[in-house]
């Protein structure tokens, strides 16, 4: 995997493999998100993107929490959700 500055994984590495499981989107769907990509790219308040940055990777590891839940739910073996 690539660093980017200070070390730190490049992004667009990390992604690249989870791009590989994710569902057909509809248009409408494809739109917005292009909409939203579009959005961030004209973005030159470094301050909001850090806060839409570190917003969506709280949401995110939320989301990881919940899938491994209810995951571990699904397969018979509930596992408590660590806060």
């Amino acid at each position: 995997m690539g660093l980017g500055h200070g070390g730190r994984p490049k992004l667009r590495n990390i992604l690249i493999p989870a791009l590989l499981f994710v569902p057909h989107r509809s248009l409408a769907r494809q739109f917005e998100q292009e909409a939203q990509a579009r959005a961030i790219q004209d973005c030159s308040d470094i301050e909001e993107l850090r806060r839409v940055a570190l917003s969506l990777l709280k949401a995110w590891h939320m989301q990881t929490d919940m899938t491994q839940h209810f995951g571990a739910q699904a397969m018979g073996t509930p596992e408590r959700i660590k806060l």
